[in-house]
């Protein structure tokens, strides 16, 4: 891959497609999209591939920069930005060695469907752009096409060697399918059962260390029984137990617990 060229020129697309699966994701932040946005907008010209650079990506995104040294600065955050979409799966990157040090191609996963008049799928007619290119064609698309979302998630887990079957509506398996404390505890909320959101508060207390749906899933799994058992109790007593155990933690009288640890602090009151 040859050297960037000196920074002359800017580079604005016409404009970005950012599918609202990457707007709305909580583990992305504003940049990410905007990448999104570029990467989709380089695969859409007429080569229909990207093999842009962090430099090169960081000069669109960002371009007001001329200084280089800032945009050298600016690339690091491009990668980053690439890092979470790729691990939230809208787009899978290609290397050209098994070190995974020299990238190839970033290929976005969350497409459109770009129907014409005849049937066909046109692209911008000016050039591919390669990370070494500095002049590309920045045609508008025809005002006859429509643009139909089109963001279908693959049958099969994306994790490579993988092949369990994806959960409904996205990329992953369950087993590699992210989710932190936080966005169970909001799961969890969001139930209509009442036993899944005691559920969701015991975890946002005790705060397990779990990494994926599955392991998520088993946790449920495991206090399905006890959290039953709360539900009868009041709002208010089931509160009550928890503030005990946040002190007893504190005070760290109290090391091992379970929820029906909850149970008995709730009971003793009566």
């Amino acid at each position: 891959m040859q050297k960037e060229k000196t920074m002359q020129t800017t580079i604005i697309p016409d404009f970005l497609i950012i599918p609202g699966a990457v707007v709305f994701c909580p583990d992305l932040q504003p940049l990410d999209c905007k990448v999104y946005g570029v990467i989709y907008w380089i695969h859409s010209l007429k080569e229909g591939r990207c093999f842009a650079s962090n430099t090169y990506l960081a000069r669109i995104c960002f371009p007001l920069e001329k200084n280089k040294e800032k945009i050298k600065n600016k690339s690091k955050s491009i990668q980053n930005s690439l890092l979470r979409l790729e691990k939230c799966g809208f787009i899978r990157r290609n290397y050209r060695d098994k070190d995974k040090k020299q990238r190839g191609e970033i290929i976005p996963l969350v497409l459109y469907r770009v129907p014409s008049n005849d049937g066909t799928v046109p692209s911008n007619d000016g050039r591919g752009v390669p990370s070494n290119d500095d002049h590309i064609s920045n045609n508008i698309i025809s005002k006859r096409i429509k643009v139909v979302a089109s963001a279908t998630p693959p049958t099969n887990c994306f994790k490579e060697g993988c092949k369990n079957k994806a959960i409904n509506g996205d990329r992953f398996c369950k087993y590699h399918k992210l989710m932190n404390l936080k966005q169970f505890v909001q799961w969890c909320g969001k139930s209509e059962m009442a036993h899944v959101k005691i559920i969701g508060e015991w975890a946002e207390t005790v705060e397990p260390n779990f990494k994926t749906v599955a392991q998520w899933e088993e946790y449920i799994k495991r206090n399905v029984r006890p959290a039953k058992a709360l539900v009868p109790f009041s709002r208010e007593q089931i509160e009550k137990g928890f503030e005990k155990i946040i002190t007893a933690k504190r005070e760290r009288w109290l090391t091992d617990y379970t929820m029906e640890t909850l149970f008995k602090f709730i009971t003793s009151d009566n």
